[in-house]
């Protein structure tokens, strides 16, 4: 939800008073990336527009893109419903949004000059390398939102103990979802493996397997 609405927010240029982090004013070129197309379609896709099928005339523009701000959507050859380019109005001219999934691999990437990107769940370290060198020629940013279930992979490691200066991070935990009650918290422990407990809860990397 909160990689949807900055990614809508950079794509239009429409940004909340209260917004004190980065703003782009030019009409940015956006790459986002889940584990794979069909993952991209249903959960960032789903964010942004409002729904996983461009045909859906009545979904499309309940996402985080308002509908008028909409301008065109390119479907994705092969994958039902998806989408691989969105075309946004922006306050100073139009924005695109590409949508791709790890599986297509770095070479999907390469050659892409990125302003912003979002990886939904982490990414192979190649594929996080190419994001970064995306955003060399254009000083861009990147965010990533993601469960650590892979444990303590490269990507983790640098957010977490080789922090660069340009670099932040927000742990999030149960404690920070209200709407999580004790008694539910203590639900939902029981019914994970004792070594998934605190990955799930806290955010904390994935160690061991039993």
């Amino acid at each position: 939800m909160c990689g949807g609405a900055e990614t809508a927010m950079h794509a239009t240029g429409v940004y909340p008073e209260w917004w004190g982090g980065v703003r782009f004013t030019h009409p940015p070129h956006i790459v986002c990336s889940g584990k794979n197309s069909y993952r991209t379609r249903d959960l960032i896709q789903r964010e942004l527009l409002g729904t996983a099928d461009r045909e859906n005339k009545e979904d499309l523009g309940t996402g985080w893109i308002p509908k008028h701000l909409i301008e065109s959507v390119d479907r994705k050859p092969g994958i039902p419903g998806a989408a691989e380019k969105i075309h946004v109005k922006h306050i100073r001219g139009k924005s695109e949004i590409i949508l791709l999934g790890y599986e297509d691999g770095p070479g999907k990437i390469m050659g892409e000059r990125i302003d912003f990107g979002w990886c939904d769940e982490e990414p192979p370290h190649e594929i996080w390398s190419q994001f970064v060198r995306g955003t060399i020629a254009t000083n861009g940013s990147l965010m990533l939102t993601f469960t650590p279930e892979e444990g303590m992979t490269q990507v983790v490691y640098k957010f977490m103990h080789d922090r660069p200066p340009n670099y932040a991070m927000m742990q999030a935990t149960w404690d920070d979802a209200p709407h999580i009650t004790p008694e539910r918290r203590d639900e939902l422990l029981k019914e994970m493996l004792p070594h998934e407990r605190e990955m799930r809860s806290r955010g904390d990397p994935l160690v061991g397997d039993s």
